[in-house]
């Protein structure tokens, strides 16, 4: 956010997940980079390879989540993420695979 603004995370249970939802109000993205900007080595930046983003959908997926960018120029982006509550056996203590 070059011009200053405000950051936030929030988060939250919705039913067996737990949400984090980064926000800011910052420039926003441009409608048509909306959509790419999960894509391997797409970037706008002058510095960086693109890589990151691409690798917060991977892994989140990879934990059977997913990410949600909702975003308006000038006005600012929210990035939500949404993973699935691990059940664990309280005798045990371990985590079990959500079923």
């Amino acid at each position: 956010m070059p011009s200053g603004g405000c950051f936030s995370i929030r988060t939250r249970l919705s039913g067996d997940s737990a949400v984090v939802v980064f926000s800011d109000t910052g420039e926003g993205i441009a409608r048509q980079n909306l959509a790419r900007v999960f894509e391997p080595m797409f970037t706008t930046k002058l510095r960086g390879v693109g890589l990151g983003l691409t690798v917060v959908h991977g892994t989140i997926d990879e934990h059977g989540g997913r990410v949600d960018i909702k975003s308006r120029q000038h006005r600012g982006t929210n990035v939500t993420i949404t993973l699935p509550l691990a059940r664990v056996d309280s005798a045990k203590d371990v985590a079990l695979t959500p079923s």
